[in-house]
């Protein structure tokens, strides 16, 4: 079997979750197994369960950043690794999706491209640039309903990472985030 790294990317609200549990489903389908990986501070709505804003979900182990060698040998015994929320792994998780690919496993891995500044978000950049696939996704813009590109951040803290839903991001297309930034 070949392996592969096919990476989901967009803004808040782009369905990025959602795409990933379609890739989890296609692949049961077609009998190859899975195992799910988080970030560990990614509590927002499951401790263990990759969970999408529309409510699909996947049972997933949470993985510390110390702990993120693990991931080689936990997924061992499968054939597909699915990954959510990558900005959050160091970047680190780029050699062990490359190393895991060269292994012959299928890796889907979904996760912001950019911040809520519009900069490079953590190890995406670096994951995207050695995908074999990667699947570019769009939200519906909270002002003005076009093809949302970036993530806005309506709450006044300057942390890199700041979990939350739509009590603390909107998605906004490229001239809406312009007007309100």
């Amino acid at each position: 079997m070949s392996g592969f790294i096919y990476v989901i990317t967009g803004p808040m609200f782009a369905f990025k979750t959602s795409t990933l549990l379609r890739k989890v489903t296609k692949s049961r389908l077609s009998g190859k197994s899975i195992t799910a990986f988080k970030p560990a501070v990614d509590k927002r709505y499951h401790d263990k369960k990759i969970v999408s804003h529309d409510g699909g979900s996947i049972d997933a182990l949470p993985i510390a950043p110390e702990d993120l060698e693990s991931i080689i040998d936990l997924s061992e015994d499968f054939d597909v690794i699915i990954l959510d929320e990558v900005q959050f792994f160091p970047k680190k998780i780029v050699d062990i999706c490359m190393f895991l690919a060269d292994n012959g496993k299928h890796i889907y891995a979904a996760g912001l491209s950019t911040d809520a500044k519009r900069l490079p978000f953590g190890a995406m950049p670096d994951l995207l640039a050695c995908a074999d696939e990667i699947e570019m996704l769009t939200a519906v813009c909270h002002v003005c309903g076009g093809d949302a590109i970036y993530s806005q951040r309506l709450v006044d803290d300057d942390s890199l990472v700041l979990l939350g839903s739509d009590d603390v991001y909107r998605a906004l297309c490229r001239q809406c985030w312009l007007e309100v930034e």
